[in-house]
């Protein structure tokens, strides 16, 4: 099983990370597959849910009749990407509905309520995939606690209490693997090599905590892995690139066409961080990875940019 976890509040703003991040999905294979292919490790194995968060109401029915995502977020291609596998997606939305694809859950809740409910529904789980995100351009010298606070909760609290709430159910699962989405923004070297260049000749990345909360999610992954390891477990931070989404438009704007990094699409980000996936579940190993969206180290080197 897999699970995609995702969240944003209206509020949300640009900035060339997550893209536009929007859903939390589930994702089962069909019973055929389960049965041919149970000794394997790999994302068409036993079986696959993801769970997607949504900020609005979009239902498992508009994913799978092939709504165009290219400005819906990440999330929701990922769950395209999935559903073109062959795999049965359910999804999760923020409020209420009665469809029986889809459950009601909410990253933000203080107690998690909802969140553990949705948990409570995975007998097992085998992929988990947290696509949390809120970003805006609100500068340090003007942000007010309670807004600094949202990031948190949402960007890191979220996705933390996202993996304690499915963590038992991942315990019965056979891929055991916890995949992040993080962002480029998130690299210290990177963000300071950038910061000491002329006002004039820096990348315009947010002035506000999002990079941070993004580096906070990192570590939370990596100490995740320390605990998680000796029970073989794998977790993937994964970088999706710079897509091309509402969220990511302004952005996208104020680089301009001098821009170091390569604008992408949600339907390559999402199937390429699909792939990515696959190819460490099929490894057998388990590990901790930094990683672009197309698989390469994202310590070692920086494809999508020129800095």
């Amino acid at each position: 099983a897999c699970g995609i976890v995702d969240g944003l509040p209206l509020w949300c703003g640009v900035e060339g990370g997550d893209g536009d991040d929007d859903v939390e999905t589930t994702v089962n294979a069909p019973e055929e597959d389960m049965e041919e292919n149970a000794e394997m490790r790999s994302p068409a194995v036993a079986s696959a849910s993801c769970l997607q968060l949504d900020v609005g109401e979009l239902h498992a029915d508009e994913f799978l009749d092939g709504v165009d995502g290219e400005d819906r977020g990440i999330g929701q291609g990922l769950v395209q990407t999935l559903a073109r596998e062959g795999y049965e997606a359910f999804g999760t939305v923020r409020y209420l509905t009665t469809d029986d694809h889809t459950f009601r859950v909410d990253l933000n809740d203080p107690d998690a309520a909802s969140v553990k409910s949705a948990a409570s529904k995975m007998d097992n789980l085998d992929l988990l995939i947290v696509n949390a995100a809120i970003a805006d351009n609100s500068p340090y010298i003007e942000l007010q606690p309670e807004k600094h606070r949202a990031f948190y909760n949402t960007n890191v609290i979220g996705p933390l209490t996202a993996a304690q709430a499915f963590l038992p159910a991942m315990r019965k699962g056979k891929q055991k693997t916890i995949v992040f989405i993080t962002s480029l923004v998130s690299n210290l070297a990177l963000q300071l090599v950038n910061a000491q260049q002329p006002a004039e000749k820096r990348v315009p990345f947010s002035k506000g905590p999002y990079p941070a909360t993004k580096a906070a999610l990192n570590l939370l992954g990596i100490g995740l892995y320390n605990e998680l390891s000796e029970e073989g477990f794998s977790v993937l931070l994964i970088h999706p690139g710079l897509v091309r989404t509402d969220m990511a438009a302004l952005f996208i704007k104020r680089l301009g066409v001098d821009s170091p990094f390569s604008v992408i699409s949600v339907e390559e980000s999402s199937d390429s961080i699909v792939g990515t996936i696959k190819s460490h579940i099929a490894s057998g190993i388990s590990d901790v990875r930094l990683l672009n969206y197309d698989g390469t180290e994202l310590v070692k080197s920086c494809p999508s940019c020129k800095l």
